[in-house]
C-alpha cells in the first residue's frame, strides 16, 4: 500500500488571536507557516518534517512543552518530547526551536489515525498558548493491472543530458541513437517548440519528415489529449479504459494531467510536474499506463 503524510498546522483559538499568539501575552509562530503540506512514502519508506518554532514571551518564557499525542483505535496516549527544564528556554523573551521528526510507514500501522505535537507556551505571568501540528497518514488504492512510472525526465531536442524518446510500456527514456534502433518502442517524443515559447510531446508519426525521425523505420502514432480523469485518483486497468485521445500531438503545461492511447491499444495517463523551458531543457512527467 502507498501511504501519505498530511501534516497540518492548526492553532487553538481559546485566548489567542487565532495565531498561535496570545493577546498580550507568550506566542508560538512555525516557520515556514504552512497550514498544511503532503508527504508520501511511495517512492522513500522514510520521510522527514521539519520546520522552526519561534517562541516568544515579552514577560520571559516560564514554561515551553512539546508533548506528542497518537490516536489509534479510539485512544490517545501522550509522551513529552521536550521540556523546556532541559534547555535554556527558561527566562527567554525570544528563542528558536528546530523541530524535527523521522517518519516511517510504521508509525501508522495498527490503527494509528494522527499524531499529534502539541507546542504550550507558558510566560512569567501565567499566560499560555498552544499550537499544534497534526500529522495524518491515508493509504491509497494499490495499482490493479496498471504499471506507474514516476519523476521520469525526457529532454527536447537539444538536451544533452536526457533523451527525448519516451517508451510509455517500460518507462524507458532513449536517447537519439537509441530511438532511431528501438522506434517501434517509441511512444512519444517530447520537444520545445523555441519559435511559440510552448512544450509540446509529439507522436512519432507527427513528426514524420523531421530530421529527428527521418531514420526511423517505425513512427507510432500514439494518440493524446487532455484527460478528463484524476491521475492521483486511477489506480486500475477499469478506470483507464475511460481514457478517450485523439490529436497526435498536445501543448503540454506542468501540474496538467494529459490521456494517451498508445499504437498497441494501451490507455494511460501522465503528468507534468516539472517544465524546464528552452530547446535544451526537459520536463518531468509521472506516468500510468494498462498492463
Amino acid at each position: 500500500m502507498m501511504m501519505f503524510v498530511a501534516v497540518v498546522a492548526t492553532s487553538l483559538t481559546s485566548c489567542t488571536d487565532g495565531d498561535g499568539v496570545l493577546k498580550d501575552g507568550p506566542g508560538i509562530t512555525f516557520v515556514p507557516n504552512e497550514t498544511s503540506k503532503e508527504i508520501s512514502f511511495a517512492d522513500e519508506s522514510t520521510q522527514t518534517v521539519e520546520f522552526k518554532a519561534i517562541i516568544e514571551a515579552e514577560s520571559e518564557v516560564s514554561t515551553f512543552i512539546i508533548t506528542e499525542y497518537v490516536y489509534k483505535n479510539g485512544s490517545v496516549a501522550s509522551n513529552v518530547v521536550f521540556d523546556e527544564d532541559e534547555t535554556d528556554f527558561k527566562g527567554e523573551t525570544e528563542k528558536n526551536y528546530n523541530f524535527s521528526r523521522v517518519f516511517t510507514t510504521t508509525d501508522f500501522e495498527e490503527g494509528v489515525d494522527k499524531i499529534e505535537y502539541q507546542f504550550v507556551v507558558t510566560d512569567k505571568e501565567d499566560k499560555e498558548v498552544t499550537k499544534t501540528f497534526t500529522v495524518t497518514a491515508k493509504t491509497t488504492q494499490d495499482l490493479v493491472g496498471v504499471t506507474a512510472y514516476t519523476a521520469k525526465i525526457v529532454g527536447s531536442f537539444g538536451s544533452s543530458a536526457y533523451g527525448s524518446a519516451f517508451d510509455a510500456h517500460t518507462g524507458d527514456v532513449l536517447m537519439s541513437a537509441d530511438a532511431k534502433a528501438n522506434s517501434e518502442k517509441v511512444d512519444m517524443v517530447y520537444d520545445y517548440d523555441q519559435d511559440n515559447s510552448k512544450a509540446i510531446i509529439y507522436a512519432p508519426q507527427s513528426l514524420d519528415g523531421s530530421d529527428y525521425v527521418s531514420a526511423w523505420t517505425t513512427k507510432n502514432n500514439t494518440k493524446f489529449a487532455v484527460s478528463a480523469i484524476s491521475f492521483d485518483d486511477t489506480n486500475t486497468s477499469e478506470q483507464l479504459d475511460a481514457v478517450v485521445a485523439n490529436d497526435l500531438n498536445i501543448e503540454i503545461v506542468i501540474d496538467a494531467v494529459y490521456a494517451f492511447i498508445t499504437v498497441d491499444g494501451k490507455k494511460g495517463l501522465f503528468k507534468v510536474t516539472a517544465i524546464e523551458v528552452g530547446n535544451k531543457g526537459s520536463i518531468t512527467i509521472d506516468v500510468k499506463i494498462q498492463e
